[in-house]
């Protein structure tokens, strides 16, 4: 095999990951193969030619190759990419890491790989598109596949093969400024996901920590609708869709090729979305479909794994600037869903976008509540400030069967050693420190929606109908405000407040929830003078001596 090098400078490096070489101008020659295998790269600093040779790049399940042209380029490559066996809870969203690629080509290419399905009148291929105006899949087959044209680059596709193999993508390297759009048919009984795609043979900046600005969340982030500011990547084993944001504390990188979706944040109108030459990178690792099925493994809820894979009970570090811990929800043995709560300095208890982001599917077994300005969205990710570890109520949503039972557990936390996260069910009246043990139920009737469960993350230990604590309650009224102001009610059972004037008449009767940080009685209209506030709960009552003045 020859290569030319012209006007190079070449740099290579042998790591555990494998060969990465960086280049100048390259060239190769007629009848050469060159292979850049699944753990290494290549990037042209110059131009790039390849005129009747092989440059091939290969991949399989967790790993990718690279490469990246910053010049001009000619000739063709091949992209041998991975892509997941068909199956119920198999098949793989991607799309073409090549240019001038024809749809009838590649599947005349792989067509010993490609999963099809062959009838008396058609065979179908493991090879389509989402279209979102009718939320609805359509596969190619045999009678369609020939006015199919090229993939579009920046385009998702969803593909399959028959036992989890390489298929290959064969065209032009492109390192121009790809856009693709979007639309949002949700208001006209389509959908507001559409499917995108990785157009490079390289790796893409994915979020912040990858690169603080040359990340595909940063520079998309006007078009991508606030309440789901996220990266929706299929996770190919059943469980759905796994939300990639800013929440996390290590790089997310794209994989060459890979499918994701997003929510467009224009409703019943196109807008665009793009990738630019400047997020491409070497770096990265596996795709979505991640090689093993640990989603589906229950955890031992008491010994959690921080970001670097080390056991971790307890975690007191002052260096910590963000906490992050998830709630599962497990039908017996099985996996249905799971919630992620993130804490961080200037983050509000309101929505965050590229920190907060909804469901894909608003109708899985558990979600979360917004603390504040909630739109009836839930939540796969809850973002909230560093501070809200101390003391924050967080409504839940579990939609459940009255068929089974159900155990939400907490796993992969790196929470503080003194934070306790609680779950109440205010049906049955009991709070379980999930710290500890595992929420389990078999519910009598069918669950939907919010109201019954909430979480409560707390420093202080708490137990359900905590009476009221004199010490903690200040009561006040502001001069020149028409209300009383209550604190230090959180956490206490659902009471009344009642005011009673110097006769002892009851000029007030509003109820309070017990858990809210502050509540607010209303004495506008009522004349000045002193006044008795009582608050009556179950376990308890307390009076305080109230002037209202001006």
């Amino acid at each position: 095999m020859k290569i030319f090098f012209e006007k190079f400078i070449l740099i290579i490096y042998l790591t555990s990951s494998g060969l990465h070489c960086q280049s100048g101008n390259v060239s190769i020659s007629n009848g050469a193969v060159l292979t850049i295998e699944k753990n290494s790269s290549l990037t042209v600093s110059g131009s790039f030619s390849n005129t009747e040779s092989s440059v091939i790049l290969n991949s399989d399940s967790n790993e990718f190759s690279s490469i990246i042209v910053k010049g001009n380029t000619s000739g063709d490559i091949t992209y041998n990419r991975h892509i997941n066996a068909v199956g119920i809870n198999g098949w793989d969203l991607i799309g073409s890491p090549v240019e001038d690629l024809q749809i009838a080509s590649f599947t005349t290419t792989n067509m010993s790989s490609i999963a099809t399905n062959v009838t008396s009148s058609s065979t179908e291929y493991a090879v389509g598109f989402f279209d979102n105006s009718s939320n609805s899949w359509v596969n190619y087959n045999n009678s369609t596949i020939e006015s199919a044209g090229n993939f579009t680059l920046g385009q998702g596709y969803q593909m399959a093969s028959n036992s989890g193999e390489s298929l290959s993508f064969t065209g032009k390297i492109t390192n121009a400024i790809i856009s693709q759009r979007i639309i949002n048919y949700s208001e006209s009984g389509g959908s507001r996901w559409t499917l995108i795609s990785n157009p490079y043979p390289s790796y893409v900046n994915a979020n912040i920590s990858a690169d603080e600005i040359d990340n595909f969340l940063t520079v998309n982030s006007c078009v991508i609708d606030d309440n789901y500011e996220g990266i929706y990547g299929y996770d190919g084993d059943g469980t759905g869709y796994t939300v990639y944001n800013n929440t996390s504390s290590t790089a997310i990188y794209l994989a060459p090729g890979q499918a994701f979706f997003v929510a467009s944040a224009t409703n019943n109108g196109s807008s665009r979305v793009f990738f630019t030459s400047d997020m491409q990178t070497t770096s990265g690792g596996d795709d979505f479909i991640l090689n093993s099925n640990s989603s589906n493994m229950t955890e031992n809820p008491k010994i959690q794994l921080s970001n670097d894979g080390e056991n971790q009970t307890n975690n007191s570090s002052s260096n910590i600037t963000d906490y992050v811990f998830s709630l599962k929800l497990f039908q017996e043995s099985t996996f249905r869903a799971e919630t992620k709560f993130y804490f961080k300095e200037g983050l509000t208890l309101g929505l965050d976008p590229g920190y907060d982001a909804g469901a894909f599917d608003q109708s899985i077994d558990l979600m979360s509540c917004l603390v504040e300005s909630d739109q009836g969205i839930g939540m796969a990710i809850n973002a909230m400030s560093i501070d809200s570890i101390n003391d924050v109520s967080i409504p839940l949503i579990v939609n459940r069967s009255s068929t089974s039972s159900f155990m939400i557990t907490l796993v992969n936390s790196t929470l503080p050693s003194n934070i306790k996260v609680y779950l109440e069910d205010r049906l049955q009246e009991t709070l379980t420190e999930l710290n500890l043990n595992d929420f389990t139920l078999k519910p009598n009737t069918t669950l939907n929606g919010k109201g019954r469960f909430f979480l409560h993350i707390s420093s202080n230990s708490l137990s359900y109908n905590t009476p009221i604590d004199p010490e903690a309650v200040k009561i006040y009224k502001q001069t020149g405000s028409n209300y009383i102001t209550i604190e230090g009610l959180k956490n206490t059972k659902e009471g009344i407040a009642k005011l009673y004037n110097s006769l002892g008449q009851q000029i007030l009767n509003q109820p309070f929830s017990g858990q809210k940080e502050t509540e607010y009685l209303s004495v506008a209209g009522i004349p000045f003078g002193v006044y008795i506030l009582k608050l009556e709960t179950n376990h308890n009552n307390y009076t305080k001596k109230i002037i209202l003045d001006e």
